[in-house]
């Protein structure tokens, strides 16, 4: 009666199922593959037969030949009412197929945001990786499924997490060119500078792939774009290098004229405005210069005068603004207003301890604006104060 009760699940008559059981079928019998009446249920979307095998002590956690539980299964095809049922009967949330995957290894691989959610709720760990060392994270980045992506980062799964051969959910990202996939791991933390096994970065990847957003955006969060320093990147050049190689030459050309943008904010037209303002809170500075620019200066000595104003987030910022270039919400104007001298319009831009001084010396401006020697210009003493004192006492450097 074994194959009948199969038939029964994989086709939901849930009273042929009871009959059959109750005439004594066998509710863990195997068939091809390692198959359970139990696998079947599941496969196919049918709770309520997973539910009355289950009630009839079915095995919750018998594997198929493959090492696949009912929740492998129910998670790969998305069937939320049955991983359900079967959760709430404990199956193992954790439980690893042959090759190592977990169930939301496999929900993460075929996108199915409901499950994965339902089982992250469960408790699933989201770091458990199969045997080639990918995780959950990676294999939803790989397969661009952002909202599993967003689901497992913001279940705390680890952005730098590596597999055999070194690569990493951003890796993966920058082979797609996917750029809000790459930014929602970057914003996680995600290393720009993650190497593979053979000194490959995730800006290698996106040149070679010639997805230019995509390089744009690792290079606008610190992607260098030098030679790896990895003992095992002898073949590989620069990441220009590497796209004028591979034909994908409007990438290799924006890398070349961008040489010198060697901080975030020099990204102005491409960092948000609220990344910007947290990164000039962090003590980003708007007139930063590459090191190779102040060695060009050095060299030329009297000469420098005659040379082009050294490249800062400002001047481009400038020029974005002159030349009516700036995209909606980008850096642009809160760069422009954190390279002024402080006021109480762009306090909010200033790192912690520069706002904490003007705090300070706000408060000595009220308390002598209070002395009898003011008594009667207060308000302008303290207008005085704010508009022509605190501007020279406060710098972005304040320690």
């Amino acid at each position: 009666l074994a194959r009948p009760l199969h038939a029964a699940a994989y086709s939901g008559c849930a009273n042929v199922a009871r009959m059959l059981i109750a005439a004594r079928a066998d509710v863990n019998a195997y068939m091809d593959q390692g198959v359970t009446p139990l696998h079947a249920a599941a496969r196919c979307g049918h709770a309520g037969v997973v539910q009355i095998l289950l009630d009839s002590r079915a095995g919750i956690d018998l594997r198929k030949s493959n090492g696949s539980t009912a929740l492998h299964v129910a998670s790969r095809r998305g069937h939320l009412e049955v991983a359900s049922v079967l959760l709430a009967a404990r199956a193992n949330v954790d439980a690893q197929q042959g090759v190592g995957a977990t169930p939301l290894y496999v929900a993460a691989q075929e996108g199915q945001l409901e499950v994965a959610t339902q089982l992250v709720a469960a408790g699933a760990s989201v770091d458990v990786a199969q045997e080639t060392g990918a995780t959950p994270l990676f294999i939803a980045a790989k397969e661009g499924h952002i909202g599993l992506v967003v689901l497992l980062l913001t279940a705390r799964a680890d952005p730098n997490a590596r597999k055999e051969n070194g690569m990493t959910a951003l890796h993966a990202a920058a082979r797609r060119g996917d750029m809000p996939l790459a930014i929602a791991l970057l914003e996680a933390k995600g290393a720009v500078e993650a190497q593979q096994c053979s000194g490959v970065r995730p800006l290698h990847v996106a040149a070679r792939c010639g997805h230019l957003a995509t390089v744009q955006t690792l290079c606008s969060y610190g992607g260098r774009r030098d030679v790896s320093s990895h003992p095992a990147a002898q073949r590989i050049t620069t990441p220009e290098g590497i796209a004028r190689r591979h034909g994908h030459h409007a990438v290799a050309d924006w890398l070349q004229a961008t040489v010198d943008w060697v901080t975030p904010l020099h990204h102005v037209k491409l960092v948000s405005h609220q990344r910007a303002l947290r990164l000039l809170q962090e003590g980003a500075d708007p007139f930063a210069v590459s090191p190779a620019e102040l060695e060009r200066v050095r060299i030329l000595g009297d000469k420098s005068s005659h040379c082009s104003a050294p490249i800062t987030p400002y001047l481009l910022a400038t020029q974005a603004a002159l030349e009516g270039e700036a995209p909606p919400d980008c850096a642009v104007s809160i760069v422009l207003a954190a390279a002024q001298p402080w006021s109480p319009a762009n306090h909010h831009c200033f790192p912690p301890r520069a706002r904490a001084r003007a705090v300070t010396l706000l408060m000595i401006g009220w308390l002598l604006s209070r002395s009898q020697r003011f008594d009667n210009a207060a308000t302008a003493f303290l207008d005085v104060w704010i508009a022509h004192v605190m501007p020279h006492a406060i710098s972005r450097s304040d320690d």
